[in-house]
């Protein structure tokens, strides 16, 4: 038996060993380097990943029956049936200003990435208030444009669709993640309102927040919509969607490349602790991100179906 336990924790010993060369081999190369450097934000994506991949699978399978069904009755209908010459028309009218504006969005987001890498060492200069400043900036546009498309859909008709019940679940889970982290930087940036970090931290957390509500609420309603023929030139609303689609593209930019820089230094490491703080982003911020991608994705849906028109 004392033979045994001497052998066994002279394996453990070697293999401790090997895991230390390891670590020391991956720490002295390139690749060691670069890839300890991407492990923070090739987190969110992995997590991402296994989102889209279990909706997928899970799609597929429940289709599986709904398929078959309408096979069968797409064989009845060409066999006994007529032809029809119907096709349903889609095209970018309606959306030439919120493209405009969405684009000018993705651009200064992509100008804010850059500096936020390159000026990230600068004292004189703090990136931080300056991507705090910038999603201050678009939650608030994104809030009044949201507001504004939500009372010009009301010109459309309702359709009767069936319950999309995953991707309400998906926005639901991710809507939780936004309300979670939205208030903990309130709680964190409210401490001390007179410094302008904490003021931008609590105004960006209270933003997020309604940002996350109000945009929720247009893609359940803008989902259920379609045109009427007293409005398929004017396609009420469709410039608000697209707006917002260029909008959380850009949130999910930011929030998965700086974001995760952004904690090491944070405000919300300094009132939450450095062990309650990296625990609560690593289960909320993943979904977070998530949310900004799956609303980018509903509301491109909504944007194509929606505003489709029947052609004879």
């Amino acid at each position: 038996m004392a033979r045994h336990c001497i052998w066994n924790s002279f394996d453990h010993h070697e293999e401790t060993e090997g895991l230390m060369e390891f670590h020391l081999c991956m720490q002295n190369s390139t690749i060691g380097d670069i890839w300890e450097k991407a492990m923070p934000y090739l987190y969110p994506f992995l997590v991402q990943y296994c989102l889209v991949a279990t909706a997928i699978i899970y799609i597929t399978w429940s289709n599986l029956h709904s398929h078959r069904m309408k096979m069968q009755r797409f064989t009845a209908v060409s066999v006994y049936g007529k032809p029809t010459n119907q096709h349903d028309e889609v095209n970018c009218g309606g959306s030439t200003r919120g493209l405009f504006l969405g684009l000018l969005i993705l651009v200064a987001g992509i100008i804010a990435i850059i500096l936020f890498f390159v000026l990230a060492q600068d004292k004189d200069f703090n990136v931080h208030v300056m991507i705090g400043a910038l999603e201050c900036g678009i939650f608030g546009l994104s809030i009044l444009v949201t507001i504004i498309g939500i009372v010009q859909i009301r010109k459309m008709k309702s359709k009767t669709s069936r319950k999309r019940r995953l991707s309400e679940l998906l926005q639901r889970i991710g809507m939780l993640a936004v309300y979670v982290y939205g208030i903990c930087n309130m709680i964190a940036g409210g401490v001390s309102m007179g410094r302008l970090p904490n003021f931008l931290l609590f105004l960006d957390g209270t933003l997020m927040v309604f940002q996350a509500f109000i945009q929720s609420l247009f893609i359940h309603q803008v989902s259920k919509k379609r045109l009427s023929p007293l409005n398929i030139d004017e396609k009420p609303g469709r410039e608000v969607v697209i707006f917002l689609v260029f909008t959380n593209i850009v949130l999910w930019i930011l929030e998965s490349f700086t974001t995760q820089k952004q904690l090491r230094s944070g405000l919300q490491q300094e009132f939450y602790g450095d062990i309650a703080w990296p625990v609560i982003t690593r289960i909320v911020l993943p979904f977070v991100i998530f949310y900004r991608f799956h609303s980018a994705v509903a509301l491109m849906e909504a944007w194509r179906k929606s505003y489709r028109v029947k052609q004879n």
